[in-house]
């Protein structure tokens, strides 16, 4: 299935089945529809989609975590840039010698783009890492001047 992830091995997608649920909310007309579900397999196929969806609300405990190990750390959301375009992050991040974290790469590609070597970047790619244990990564790392953990549009 185009390496999307399927219902226990099925030939249908975790994707279909989060519409179907959205397209029958009533389980009868559901499972009428979809014989070979099983709950089972509805409540998995919600689990995984909720586990991949980005949580700015996360993030935002993140900051509030970095803060109490020693981080001079921002969310976008509390200096009012939560709907802010990554070039403005990056931009506000430069003039305050801030390093931006990002769980998506559009930073490093208009960096790469642009040519610019500044601000630093990181990026997070440990999907459903979540604030307590991102907060563990940063804290085995030295502390930096500020970080601005931002959300992805």
């Amino acid at each position: 299935m185009n390496g999307q992830p399927c219902i226990r091995g099925m030939r249908l997608t975790v994707r279909r089945v989060v519409e179907a649920v959205a397209i029958y909310p009533n389980r009868d007309d559901l499972f009428r529809n979809y014989p070979e579900l099983e709950p089972e397999d509805v409540r998995q196929a919600l689990a995984f989609a909720a586990a991949s969806l980005e949580d700015s609300a996360t993030e935002s405990d993140s900051a509030t975590l970095l803060r109490r190990l020693g981080h001079d750390c921002m969310h976008v959301g509390e200096i009012g840039m939560s709907k802010a375009a990554d070039e403005e992050i990056l931009a506000f991040s430069l003039g305050s010698s801030a390093v931006v974290v990002k769980l998506d790469a559009e930073s490093h590609a208009i960096l790469a783009v642009s040519g610019a070597k500044r601000p630093s970047v990181i990026r997070m790619r440990l999907q459903g890492l979540g604030a307590p244990r991102s907060s563990k990564w940063f804290e085995r790392s030295r502390p930096v001047s500020k970080l601005s953990c931002s959300a992805a549009p």
